[in-house]
């Protein structure tokens, strides 16, 4: 991702200075973007009972558009002010029959995108991007805590059970069309395609010797995967401060194509809605 994002900014620089400054018009904005989601992740196939409390992200969001036309965007999301609960059950068989584990704990998830776009008209915008995010289990501050798993008779487990964690890196494609309801009333709908790939550790849980489970390692698996993002937003310009107000809705589904020998995964949903305030220098 580092990589990525180096590119992007060497190439918003170049395209700044290459630019004549007598003709540069160049829009600025920047603001808050909020949203309240609710997610069933990929991988809740692969355990049993997944649930999971709905999540706030919120982070900044900066764009600049030049002569009115071509725009480059930045968001970062974040549930670092509110990391949600969840819990899942573990299941295997062991020498001495079925057993089960219970463990509860918390999800961070962080969202970043980068996107270039081109107004085609007042109405019509086509953009490319490209998008990652991340999640873990216990915070990102470490392996979940003992205390949180707890399994069943006759099994018991030694040492720290290993975080579910994984990561997307995926391309996209799409446009937005924003019709005008009233004086400073806009409706914009918007709709890409993603096609990435994810990366995902999933702790590997073992019987290493006769009624002793332990989670010492993790297994990684690939996928690759392809999807759709689409929004719906109601936006109004406050004109005496110059800034627009939006409320709307998102939802984004994931199909996974395992590589190798990773297990099949559902699809991911992630779904919820969405407040920005954005500030227009």
């Amino acid at each position: 991702m580092k990589k990525i994002i180096s590119t992007f900014i060497i190439v918003f620089m170049a395209v700044v200075i290459s630019l004549p400054q007598k003709v540069q018009a160049v829009d600025y904005n920047i603001g808050l973007y909020s949203y309240y989601a609710w997610w069933n992740p990929a991988w809740r196939s692969v355990y049993t009972d997944f649930e999971s409390d709905p999540m706030l992200l919120c982070g900044p969001f900066f764009s600049v558009r030049f002569f009115k036309k071509l725009g480059f965007s930045a968001l970062f999301i974040t549930t670092f002010f509110n990391m949600p609960d969840a819990s899942y059950t573990i299941e295997g068989t062991g020498s001495m029959g079925p057993y089960s584990g219970e463990l509860e704990t918390v999800i961070s998830r962080h969202d970043f995108d980068l996107t270039a776009s081109y107004k085609f008209t007042e109405s019509l915008t086509g953009f490319i991007g490209y998008k990652n995010f991340k999640y873990d289990e216990g915070g990102g501050g470490g392996d979940c805590s003992e205390a949180d798993l707890t399994m069943s008779s006759p099994y018991f487990t030694e040492g720290d059970p290993k975080r579910t964690q994984a990561e997307e890196a995926a391309g996209a494609i799409g446009g937005s069309y924003t019709i005008s309801l009233a004086d400073a009333f806009f409706l914009t709908v918007g709709t890409s395609f993603l096609y990435g790939s994810f990366e995902m550790d999933f702790p590997n849980y073992k019987e290493v010797s006769s009624g002793v489970i332990q989670c010492n390692d993790v297994v990684v698996y690939k996928y690759k995967n392809f999807g759709n993002n689409t929004t719906l937003n109601l936006s109004y310009f406050f004109s005496a401060i110059n800034t627009s107000l939006s409320i709307g809705g998102r939802f984004q589904v994931l199909k996974y194509m395992a590589e190798d020998d990773a297990p099949s995964l559902e699809n991911d949903y992630f779904y919820g809605v969405t407040l920005s305030a954005v500030l227009h220098i």
